[in-house]
């Protein structure tokens, strides 16, 4: 997905994306009715919101463009993914929200992925992950 480069979040604090071209990945599993239920549900398996970089933007891009227009959509640096999961050793799955460098770095947000009750991209604001506000923000347009 293509996000704009500028924005804002729910409460009007702006917003600037380290990064344009974006990958939003969600996995969701079905899981029979169990036990303690008595009911089928949804289960979340995996949850990522990463960037693409130029060398890899073709592969991402299914239609005839130039290299200026691509040199143009996809903008930004970054080394570690905005919303990643991880699979800990007791099979518990947490999804992990990191935070742009220009927020200050600081920690990543960890949730436990089976007791999440909505995705943790739709209570991102700019604090926390300027780009990931974005993408929130083109997925609702």
């Amino acid at each position: 997905m293509l996000v704009p480069g500028a924005g804002s979040d729910y409460l009007d604090q702006p917003a600037e994306a380290k990064s344009i071209f974006l990958i939003y990945l969600l996995e969701l599993a079905y899981r029979a009715a169990d036990r303690e239920t008595g009911r089928p549900c949804i289960e979340l398996v995996a949850k990522d919101l990463n960037y693409v970089n130029r060398d890899e933007a073709c592969a991402h891009l299914p239609f005839g463009h130039t290299a200026s227009w691509r040199d143009s959509a996809v903008r930004g640096r970054r080394t570690s993914l905005y919303i990643s999961t991880e699979t800990l050793a007791n099979d518990i799955r947490m999804v992990k929200l990191h935070q742009d460098s220009s927020t200050g770095g600081g920690r990543t947000r960890p949730c436990a992925a089976d007791k999440l009750p909505r995705t943790v991209l739709s209570t991102v604001n700019a604090q926390e992950s300027l780009t990931a506000v974005l993408a929130r923000q083109e997925m609702l347009n």
